[in-house]
């Protein structure tokens, strides 16, 4: 096995940014699979808790992830000059450093990561970060691409390859960001989403008062 490179310090920095970005987009991406793509009864849980909220909930993860997925497929530069931190930004320093043989590597995956965030990047130009009056009026444009979480797991698995390819290279390690750990997560809130249910279930069945949550520290929160 090869000696990994040392990390340039001009890529270390700017690397990390994106690093920290593309680790809670993760973590963002676990809470949204807890909550909305473990079973159908945990979202009749949901409804049945508080369906207008977790329908928020839902919609403004899913945006946020598109927005975010979206950001990091941007060129190195805009169109007005104006540097991004993106995946592209990367490609452009390792070619500056003239390590040929990551940059190939980065290169392909870079395009196929762009070419998974098409049609995200069509939500945000029409929807999420502008009102394209056309797309909302649904005039002269075609209807909006369908998302689908296939399509975002698709999109962070190639994410999660170009992040490695530069981690093998420089570390000789992967980093396993699909396996986000917190504490505290949406799992732990479902778990009192049931408590709660099961609560309206015994008040129901006359076990415990109506007024025992008033007994709750919690009560006037």
């Amino acid at each position: 096995m090869k000696e990994a490179a040392q990390f340039p310090e001009e890529l270390k920095d700017i690397f990390g940014k994106l690093e920290s970005q593309v680790v809670w987009l993760h973590g963002r991406w676990k809470i949204y699979r807890q909550l909305f793509g473990t079973s159908k009864l945990r979202v009749d849980l949901l409804n049945e808790s508080a369906s207008t909220f977790f329908r928020v909930v839902q919609d403004v993860l899913m945006d946020d992830i598109q927005l975010t997925l979206s950001k990091l497929a941007e060129p190195a530069r805009t169109k007005r000059g104006k540097e991004n931190l993106s995946l592209a930004m990367i490609c452009k320093i390792v070619n500056r450093l003239r390590e040929g043989a990551l940059h190939s590597k980065l290169k392909r995956s870079l395009k196929n990561f762009q070419k998974k965030c098409k049609a995200f990047q069509v939500h945000r130009d029409k929807r999420i970060a502008h009102f394209d009056l056309n797309t909302i009026l649904k005039k002269k444009t075609k209807f909006l691409p369908g998302v689908s979480r296939k399509m975002v797991e698709d999109a962070l698995k190639e994410l999660r390859n170009f992040m490695n390819i530069i981690n093998m290279y420089f570390t000789d390690e992967e980093t396993g960001y699909e396996h986000f750990l917190m504490t505290n997560d949406s799992d732990t809130l479902v778990e009192w989403l049931k408590r709660g249910l099961r609560y309206e279930e015994l008040w129901q069945e006359g076990k415990i008062e109506i007024n025992d949550i008033k007994k709750s520290k919690y009560y006037d929160a």
